[in-house]
C-alpha cells in the first residue's frame, strides 16, 4: 500500500499538470469534468497494472481499449469521422497520463533522476515567469508538490534514523502537511500586480556580472567594435551595411540631454581615393577651444538668456558587451570636473582613446553642452555669428565655465588664450578646407540651390535638406568603377543613384560644404535615441556617420544629412522655400546647356 501511495503522490500531480497545461492543445471539452474523470480512470489503471501481481492485471487496459474501439466502430459513415474528431481528446489525455506515469516511474528509480526532475520543474516555471507566459495557479501549486517531496526525501536521507527507517513510509507520513502547503498556495489570494523580486533580481544581476567579467577577462584584447557596429576606422566605402542590435553601452541621463545624443568616436578630415582618413587628430586643447568659442558666442550675444541657445547636460556611460579602446563622448564634452577625467585618454587617428582598453562594466560620466537647435534665437545666432573679442573670450573661459579645467590652481592647464584661439581658427581652414573640385554640372546646380542664401548656415541647411530627401538604402551596391574623384562621386549621388546609407550622405555633405568655402569634416560614432525618460541602451544598430561644419565665431556644428534621421534644423530660418525634390526632378541637361551658353556669351563680351 505504501508503494501505491508513494507513486500516487509523485505521479498523479505530474499527470494532472500535463493535462491542465496542454489542455488547449488536446481539444478538451470546455467546462466539463469528463477529461478529469478519464484522467483518474487511466491513472488508476496504470497503478493497477504496475502494483497488481495477478496475471489478469492487463485485462483492465484491454477492456478500456476495446471499449473505445467499439464506440468508434458503431458510428456510421461520416458520423464516425465527426465522432473521432470531436473526441480525439480522449486519445491525447490517455497518452499524456500513460506517458507521465511510466516516465515518472523511470525517474523515481534513482535519486539523481528525482533531482533532475525537481530542477526541470523549477527551470520550466522560471522560464514561464521570465517570458511572461500566463500559467494557471493550479498548475503551479501541483508542480510544486513533487519538488517539495524530493526536498523532503533529500533531507531525510541525511538524517541519522533508528527504528523503522523506510524512506517511503516516512514520506507518505508527512505528505499531508506537504499537500496542505500546496493547497494553501492555491487558495491564498494573489495580487494582480507582479511581485518585483527585487532582492533576487539583484542577486541575479551580480551573478551575471561576475560570469560576464570572468568571460571578458579571457577576451580583454578583443577590439570588437568593428565587427559589431560597422564603425570602420578607415572610413572605406562598402556596398552594404550589416545591421544588428547588439547591446553595447547603457546610458543614463543625469541632466536632461534631449531626444537625440551624438556619441563621437572618430573624426576624419581627408577624403582621398574614395576613402576617409584621419590625418589630423584634434587634441584636448582644440576640443576645449571649440567649447569656449561656442560658449563665448552665446554669452557675447545674450548673457541673460543662455538657455535659449545652449544647455548643460550630463550622461553616464556603462559599457556592456563591448571591448574597445574608443572613448565615446557626446559633442562638446568637458573632460575635467567629472569621472571622464579619471580615464587616461590619448588622442590618436582622429579619436579619443583610453590607454587602458575599456570593456564590460567600464563606466564614466561626462558633462557636455547641447546647443538648443530648436529655438529661433539659436538659429538666428548660427545664421548671423558675431566676432568674439578678447574680453568676452577671457570672461567665458575663466568665469563662465570654470569646471572645464581651463584654469586650475591659478595656472593654465592648456593654452586657451585668445591668441591661441586665433591660431586655432586659422588651422581649421588649413586642415578642413582642402581644395574641393566639383563638376560644372554640380556647380550650376548649386548656384540654383543657393540662390538668395545669405549665410553659410543657410547654405548648410539647404545641403542638409537636399540630401535628407533622398533614399536611405543599406544595400545601394558598389560605386561604379568610373567614380574615382570627389567630383565624380557628387555627380553620381546627386544625379544618378540618389540613394545610400549614412556614410554616403555625410561624405556628400562635407564635399558640398567645402566646395562653398566652409570647413567641414566627417564624424563617426552613435546616433542615440530611445530614451525612456532617463535611460537608454546604445546598440550596434545605432552606429552612424554624420557631418560637422565650422561656422566662424560659433565653432563646430553638427548636421544630419541622412534620410530618415531626425533633422537638426528644426526651427531654422530658410530664407527661400526650396523644394529640393522638385528641383532635382526638373534639373536636366538642357538647363545646364542654356546656363553654360549664357556664361560663355558673358565671357566673350568681357573679352
Amino acid at each position: 500500500m505504501i508503494s501505491v501511495l508513494y507513486d500516487l503522490l509523485y505521479l498523479f500531480p505530474l499527470s494532472l499538470v500535463s493535462v491542465l497545461a496542454a489542455g488547449i492543445y488536446m481539444y478538451m471539452p470546455q467546462r466539463s469534468g469528463l477529461p478529469f474523470v478519464l484522467l483518474i480512470v487511466i491513472f488508476a489503471t496504470c497503478l493497477y497494472v504496475v502494483h497488481r501481481k495477478s496475471r489478469l492485471r492487463f485485462l483492465l487496459p484491454v477492456i478500456l481499449i476495446l471499449s473505445a474501439a467499439m464506440a468508434v466502430f458503431i458510428q456510421k459513415g461520416e458520423e464516425r469521422s465527426h465522432f473521432v474528431f470531436n473526441n480525439q481528446w480522449v486519445l491525447w489525455v490517455s497518452l499524456a497520463v500513460v506517458g507521465c506515469f511510466f516516465a515518472g516511474k523511470l525517474i523515481l528509480f534513482t535519486r539523481w533522476g528525482k533531482r533532475v526532475m525537481a530542477a526541470a520543474i523549477i527551470v520550466t516555471l522560471g522560464i514561464c515567469m521570465w517570458q511572461k507566459i500566463n500559467v494557471d495557479k493550479a498548475v503551479v501549486s501541483l508542480a510544486f508538490l513533487p519538488v517539495l517531496l524530493i526536498l523532503t526525501e533529500e533531507v531525510q536521507s541525511r538524517w541519522k534514523k533508528s527504528g523503522y527507517t523506510d524512506g517511503k513510509s516516512h514520506l507518505v507520513g508527512v505528505s499531508p502537511f506537504l499537500i496542505l502547503i500546496c493547497v494553501l498556495v492555491f487558495i491564498s489570494p494573489s495580487s494582480e500586480k507582479p511581485y518585483s523580486w527585487s532582492m533576487f533580481v539583484k542577486i541575479w544581476e551580480k551573478a551575471s556580472e561576475g560570469i560576464e567579467l570572468t568571460s571578458r577577462f579571457f577576451h580583454s584584447g578583443d577590439e570588437d567594435y568593428i565587427a559589431k557596429t560597422g564603425f570602420n576606422s578607415d572610413g572605406i566605402f562598402t556596398d552594404n551595411v550589416r545591421e544588428d542590435s547588439k547591446e553595447l553601452i547603457r546610458m543614463t541621463s543625469i541632466k536632461p540631454v534631449g531626444s537625440v545624443v551624438y556619441l563621437v568616436g572618430g573624426v576624419y578630415d581627408n577624403f582621398e581615393g574614395m576613402e576617409w582618413h584621419a590625418t589630423h587628430t584634434p587634441d584636448t586643447r582644440e576640443h576645449m577651444l571649440d567649447i569656449i568659442e561656442t560658449a563665448a558666442a552665446v554669452y557675447g550675444r545674450d548673457p541673460d538668456n543662455v538657455q535659449e541657445y545652449m544647455k548643460k547636460a550630463e550622461v553616464r556611460l556603462y559599457y556592456l558587451d563591448f571591448n574597445t579602446s574608443y572613448t565615446f563622448l557626446p559633442e562638446k564634452s568637458v573632460f575635467a570636473g567629472n569621472k571622464i577625467s579619471d580615464i587616461d585618454i590619448l588622442c590618436e587617428n582622429g579619436s579619443f582613446k583610453s590607454v587602458k582598453p575599456l570593456g564590460y562594466s567600464s563606466d564614466y560620466s561626462v558633462n557636455f553642452f547641447r546647443m538648443n537647435r530648436g529655438s529661433e534665437a539659436c538659429s538666428d545666432m548660427l545664421a548671423n555669428p558675431l566676432i568674439t573679442d578678447e574680453q568676452t573670450w577671457d570672461e567665458v573661459r575663466y568665469n563662465r565655465i570654470p569646471e572645464s579645467g581651463y584654469k586650475r590652481d591659478d595656472r593654465e592647464v592648456y593654452d586657451t588664450s585668445y591668441a591661441s584661439y586665433l591660431e586655432y581658427q586659422d588651422s581649421i581652414y588649413d586642415i578642413y578646407l582642402p581644395e574641393t573640385e566639383i563638376s560644372d554640372k554640380t556647380g550650376l546646380f548649386l548656384e540654383e540651390l543657393f540662390e538668395d542664401a545669405d549665410s553659410d548656415y543657410e547654405k548648410l541647411t539647404r545641403i542638409e535638406k537636399l540630401l535628407g530627401e533622398m533614399e536611405y538604402d543599406l544595400d545601394p551596391g558598389r560605386l561604379p568603377e568610373d567614380v574615382t574623384t570627389p567630383a565624380e562621386y557628387l555627380d553620381h549621388l546627386l544625379f544618378n543613384s540618389q540613394k545610400g546609407f549614412c556614410t554616403h550622405y555625410a561624405t556628400a555633405f562635407v564635399l558640398l560644404a567645402r566646395s562653398q568655402g566652409i570647413p567641414a569634416r566627417l564624424v563617426q560614432g552613435f546616433y542615440v535615441t530611445g530614451w525612456d525618460g532617463k535611460n537608454t541602451v546604445v546598440t550596434s544598430a545605432m552606429a552612424h556617420s554624420w557631418a560637422e561644419a565650422y561656422i566662424k565665431g560659433i565653432g563646430w556644428v553638427s548636421f544630419e544629412p541622412t534620410p530618415g534621421k531626425k533633422l537638426l534644423i528644426r526651427g531654422a530660418s530658410m530664407r527661400k522655400a526650396v523644394h529640393i525634390r522638385a528641383l532635382l526632378r526638373n534639373y536636366h541637361i538642357s538647363r545646364i546647356w542654356r546656363k553654360s551658353r549664357k556664361q560663355w556669351k558673358r565671357k566673350k563680351e568681357v573679352l
